[in-house]
C-alpha cells in the first residue's frame, strides 16, 4: 500500500503538482520513477529542485513502505538518523528504539512512540525490502 505524496514531509503544493503532472501520485510511483541516479537527476531537473532535495523525498517515501510507518514515523526515524530502508536494515532494534523514545519525548514528532516490537519488525522488514530492491 502506498501513501499519497502529500504525506511526505517537506512536500509543497508546487512540487506535488509537478510530480502529479509526471504521473506520480503516491510513494511507490515516486520510488519507481527514481530507481537510478540518472532518473533522480532528470526528475529533480523537471521539478526545479536539487537532486539532494529529491533524494530526501525518496528516502522518506522509502521508509513509508514499512508496515505502520506513515509520515510521522518516517520523520521520527529520519530525526534518529535513519534515512532509508537500506540504512535501517543495519540498525540494532534496541538501540534505535531507545533513540526514538528519547526523540519523541523531547520533540513530539509522532502521535506516539513506536513500540519495541514495531521497531524490531521495521528492521526485519527493511532487510527484506533491501534484498528485493534494485535501489
Amino acid at each position: 500500500m502506498s501513501d499519497h505524496i502529500n504525506k511526505i514531509k517537506g512536500m509543497t503544493a508546487e512540487i506535488q503538482a509537478k510530480l502529479e503532472a509526471e504521473g506520480i501520485k503516491n510513494t511507490q510511483q515516486l520510488l519507481d520513477h527514481t530507481a537510478t541516479e540518472k532518473d533522480r537527476a532528470t526528475l529533480a531537473h523537471t521539478l526545479g529542485i536539487t537532486p539532494q532535495q529529491l533524494k530526501e523525498f525518496v528516502n522518506r517515501a522509502d521508509l513509508m513502505r514499512l508496515k505502520g510507518v506513515g509520515g510521522d514515523f518516517a520523520n521520527l526515524l529520519e530525526e534518529a538518523g535513519v534515512n532509508s530502508c537500506k540504512e535501517l536494515q543495519h540498525r540494532k532494534a534496541e538501540n534505535l528504539h531507545h533513540a526514538l523514545v528519547e526523540l519523541q519525548a523531547t520533540k513530539k514528532i509522532a502521535h506516539h512512540t513506536p513500540t519495541m516490537q514495531q521497531v524490531t519488525e521495521w528492521v526485519a522488514e527493511a532487510k527484506e525490502l533491501a534484498q528485493n530492491s534494485h535501489a
